[in-house]
């Protein structure tokens, strides 16, 4: 369905007036650098990494929210970078996104109807009749229930499972195929995380959809994606099917990350490398971009980028698996 080649985005920083008088060239942040991977119809594919390694930019690249800076992106087979005006009005139909803080995403000046309408307003589809008992069942597809009850509220009478409920609803009014979930339950808390988490799983079947799910927790990717994709500072680190992945990580950073998962024994003490704060190390692009915090780290690996490579029906980018 999703097809990724070599998609890059680079982010300038602003120059000072003396730099630029000094005729400096402008600094980079390679927040997406060469990223390639498919995703098949019906596939739950999650794209894990902690805060800033580029998840929420490459999903903004894949729906044309961002334009990239090299690279093409496939969707059913149509190179939708180069499509313009209506055509890419048209494949936004397809292609919908479930952003992560729900209130932000909702106009607090409009009512519900209003939010979930909008979408079916902009594309010209059916009439305003015709819209409210879509809209309805819509809101009753995501637990919503009385569907009356809610449509003459603003976003700020609903609790947050409740605005996330509206978030997906919307989402889901045009009847996508692919659906990006950009950390939807990172805000909630761990009953109603449940019960969003359901939901997402049952409306997948209802409804076919194909899913990118984006988070930094991998105990929380486990329960919900068929396969992982492991983000570090714009690159993909390891792919995999998610047992695989869970059960025997390869690269260092996966290892890290598994770490960082909670386990119930206050005993058990964990240690791990210190992320990199430092705007200077942003611009490390030579050799493997975790070496300053991998503890097998070798001097191949600071002076040498590793290539991504498939290792029994997985890949990895780290010397170690030559």
């Amino acid at each position: 369905m999703l097809k990724v080649v070599h998609l890059s985005k680079f982010f300038a920083l602003r120059r000072t007036l003396i730099q630029y008088l000094k005729g400096e060239k402008p600094k980079y942040i390679r927040a997406v650098d060469d990223v390639s991977f498919e995703i098949k119809k019906g596939e739950t594919v999650g794209l894990v990494g902690e805060s800033g390694s580029g998840k929420t930019t490459l999903a903004r690249l894949i729906l044309r929210l961002l334009e990239p800076t090299s690279g093409e992106i496939f969707f059913e087979g149509q190179n939708i970078l180069s499509l313009k005006g209506k055509d890419v009005k048209e494949i936004r139909r397809k292609m919908q996104m479930v952003f992560q803080d729900p209130y932000s995403a909702l106009n607090p000046r409009l009512t519900i109807q209003k939010i979930i309408e909008e979408p079916l307003v902009v594309h010209g589809l059916y009439s305003p009749k015709e819209r409210v008992e879509i809209i309805k069942g819509m809101l009753k597809s995501v637990g919503l229930n009385p569907p009356e009850l809610f449509l003459n509220k603003y976003p700020h009478e609903l609790s947050g499972g409740q605005r996330q409920r509206v978030v997906i609803c919307r989402a889901l009014i045009l009847n996508p195929s692919f659906i990006v979930m950009d950390e939807p339950v990172s805000l909630l808390d761990a009953t109603v995380r449940t019960q969003i988490l359901d939901l997402v799983l049952k409306l997948k079947e209802e409804f076919n959809l194909t899913y990118l799910f984006i988070t930094h927790d991998l105990a929380l990717a486990r329960y919900i994606c068929n396969r992982l994709l492991v983000m570090y500072r714009g690159k993909i680190v390891e792919t995999g099917e998610t047992e695989q992945i869970i059960s025997e990580p390869f690269h260092p950073y996966t290892k890290m990350l598994m770490l960082a998962v909670p386990v119930p024994n206050p005993f058990i003490k964990i240690s791990l490398p210190p992320k990199i704060d430092k705007l200077a190390d942003a611009f490390i692009y030579q050799g493997c971009r975790f070496y300053p915090r991998c503890p097998d780290a070798t001097h191949l690996c600071q002076t040498e980028e590793p290539p991504l490579v498939e290792i029994d029906g997985r890949a990895v980018s780290c010397w170690k698996y030559k």
